[in-house]
């Protein structure tokens, strides 16, 4: 493990909650919500074109319900599909001026991998970073921090480093099943039959910032997909800039 990484609380430095070669932690609550964060290499150096470009991305689970969710892998064949959930937008995280975190030159080969690596963990958040988009002719660095508020309260806040103006759009793909609205301003409630519920809640977004919600895709097995809702915050701005939004799981 890198020396950047802070070991913040020893006892989350243990199999269950740290994977740190992989650059995956664990969080949890008295209520058994599970958010888990990956900012660990886009896959092994030797086969690098098997992976996402999901870099500090995360999923939350409220016991063994499903809230926030990779969207999975669908196809190898399928060139359009194969292409969607590899992509930046399909994931749980950041994707800058329309691109994604990398290069993608075919099904299996992937160009400018990003440097994704953890910066410090505690019982209560998780902090990673990644240089995806130092690429950029006005490069821009990617932090994120998840920090566990309360039971069943966390706060993603996410901060750009760089130069020049960028477009931002921040998605949350919601597990299939739901059924979301915006919910006045940019904040959305999430239900699903069973009861759950999820509120997103942007506290700080940044000026001009828009929200709604889209059509996504996840995929639960080998060539089968589904329809979800999507969360998507979209904004235009100069960097350095910063968005926070709440999570609260009812």
């Amino acid at each position: 493990m890198s020396d950047l990484i802070r070991r913040n609380d020893a006892g989350l430095n243990d199999a269950k909650k740290v994977f740190g070669d992989a650059g995956y932690v664990v969080l949890n609550d008295s209520n058994q919500n599970y958010l888990f964060f990956d900012a660990g290499p886009i896959g092994p150096k030797r086969i690098q074109g098997h992976g996402h470009a999901d870099s500090l991305s995360f999923v939350l689970h409220k016991g063994e319900h499903a809230l926030i969710v990779d969207p999975g892998v669908y196809s190898y064949h399928d060139k359009t599909w194969r292409d969607h959930f590899r992509s930046t937008t399909a994931h749980n995280t950041v994707a800058i001026d329309k691109q994604d975190q990398c290069v993608f030159w075919g099904p299996f080969r992937v160009a400018y991998p990003p440097k994704a690596r953890l910066l410090e963990w505690s019982e209560n958040h998780v902090a990673g970073e990644h240089e995806g988009y130092t690429r950029f002719s006005k490069p821009v660095i990617h932090k994120r921090r998840i920090e566990k508020l309360s039971v069943e309260e966390w706060e993603i806040l996410d901060q750009f480093e760089g130069r020049g103006e960028h477009e931002f759009a921040l998605a949350l793909q919601l597990a299939p099943g739901a059924e979301a609205e915006v919910n006045g301003g940019m904040s959305a409630l999430v239900r699903w039959s069973d009861q759950v519920s999820l509120e997103i809640i942007p506290v700080s977004p940044p000026a001009g910032s828009k929200c709604c919600i889209e059509t996504g895709w996840v995929s639960p097995g080998w060539n089968l997909k589904e329809a979800a809702p999507r969360y998507v915050l979209r904004w235009k701005s100069k960097v350095p800039v910063e968005s926070r939004v709440i999570l609260k799981v009812k």
